[in-house]
């Protein structure tokens, strides 16, 4: 008896989550224009639950962003020496995630693919 509560209450919190997650992902795709909806529409089922979860994280971690500068230590192989980079992280904007995010290797679609899935939206509309 008492297994089977636990299982129900396991299922109906996956359910929960699943469905918040699909609407997390129906109003990304409601932000997306144009080529960057094709982009996105192209990724596999995996890969575009990747690029919402990133974008909330990405979200998150500049939050509390007033544009201070960061200095961080890095090496200079020309002269040998360690040498202090200024980095300025701005407050999230979807333009730039999504310029970063594409330009990544794992998130690299296919021109075909790309231009199979704009003829199909080409046609559905």
């Amino acid at each position: 008896m008492i297994g089977e509560k636990d299982k129900s209450i396991k299922l109906s919190v996956n359910k929960v989550t699943k469905d918040k997650f699909e609407k997390e992902l129906h109003s990304f795709k409601n932000k997306l224009h144009g080529k960057n909806l094709i982009w996105f529409e192209s990724l596999s089922d995996r890969k575009q639950r990747s690029v919402v979860h990133q974008w909330k994280r990405y979200k998150f971690l500049r939050k509390e962003n007033n544009n201070t500068p960061r200095y961080i230590r890095t090496w200079n192989y020309n002269t040998n020496m360690g040498e202090w980079t200024r980095i300025i992280e701005y407050k999230p904007k979807l333009k730039y995630f999504l310029k970063d995010i594409q330009s990544m290797r794992s998130f690299k679609v296919s021109t075909q693919e790309m231009r199979n899935n704009t003829i199909e939206q080409l046609l559905n509309k």
